[in-house]
């Protein structure tokens, strides 16, 4: 049976259930982190290389989950995303065009597709 909790868009979950989604989603990255990701990623994630690109998407997308707004729906976000995983295409792991700002919820969906 589905929550009977009504939410204000953007919001998707009633306070009880975005906890256990956040708990969940904290598990999953938990998860990835200890047997997907390669050292090499890990690395990558951490240099300043990394930082400045995932910053420039996010000027550019304007702090704007990119998913969300096909969907016509407005989610502010710090996090970026590779669209073709750079386990897939490390040459394109700097490229701008490779990259678009995604809010969490939609990166784990995304992540859990690949």
């Amino acid at each position: 049976m589905g929550c009977p909790n009504l939410v204000r868009p953007p919001e998707r979950y009633c306070p009880q259930h975005k906890a256990h989604e956040a708990q969940r989603d904290k598990q999953y990255d938990q998860y990835y982190d200890r047997h997907i990701r390669d050292q090499r990623s890990k690395d990558f994630y951490n240099s300043p290389e990394w930082a400045a690109a995932r910053l420039m998407v996010l000027i550019r997308d304007k702090y704007l989950c990119q998913v969300c707004l096909r969907e016509k729906r407005i989610t502010h976000t710090m996090t970026v995303h590779h669209i073709i995983p750079i386990r897939e295409a490390w040459e394109r792991r700097l490229d701008l065009d490779n990259m678009e700002a995604i809010c969490p919820t939609c990166h784990n969906r995304e992540r859990r597709k690949g």
